[in-house]
């Protein structure tokens, strides 16, 4: 019988000592004794962060703070930096199957934009590919669909047609 594998905690790329992130795309401060400005400490227990839920762009945000300053970071990067390392050049984060709310270890990925885009067509998450019909209402089918080389447009040939027609006639008018 499987055992469940144990969550794995590391520390947050520059906020070491502060916080931690895990394999399982949660964020916790780690409890610490703080002087402040008028010579008082205070102790402040460690504890799971909250994450905002973004709507534009939809993902999961913490707020960190250190030296009295205040950085919003995206949970899946954190994430991705505490395991796996800085994100390479021309790379950003590409989330799998699970969606932009699935901050888990595998479900997360460096890669480059232009596979994050046909990602969200994979997962059905493109706004535009759900659309069934042209802004004009011509309905996207097979014989009225038309697709740029790699695969990430679309267009009515209905439409595509009448444009065409329309700038022959004012090319020939003119």
């Amino acid at each position: 019988m499987n055992q469940p594998t144990q969550e794995q905690w590391r520390p947050v790329v520059g906020y070491e000592g502060h916080y931690e992130v895990s394999d399982q795309g949660r964020v916790r401060s780690l409890g610490r004794v703080v002087l402040r400005k008028d010579g008082r400490t205070c102790t402040y227990p460690g504890k799971l962060l909250k994450p905002c839920d973004n709507k534009q762009p939809p993902y999961f945000s913490v707020n960190l703070w250190k030296n009295g300053k205040l950085r919003r970071a995206y949970v899946h990067r954190l994430v991705l930096e505490a395991f796996v390392g800085s994100c390479p050049p021309g790379m950003e984060t590409c989330h799998g199957t699970g969606g932009s709310y699935d901050n888990r270890l595998e479900n997360l990925r460096w890669d480059t934009p232009h596979e994050n885009s046909l990602d969200t067509v994979r997962h059905g998450n493109n706004l535009n590919s759900k659309k069934t019909h042209c802004k004009y209402g011509h309905e996207f089918t097979e014989e009225n669909t038309m697709y740029s080389k790699n695969g990430r447009s679309r267009w009515c040939k209905t439409c595509n047609r009448q444009r065409a027609r329309d700038w022959y006639r004012q090319k020939n008018t003119g």
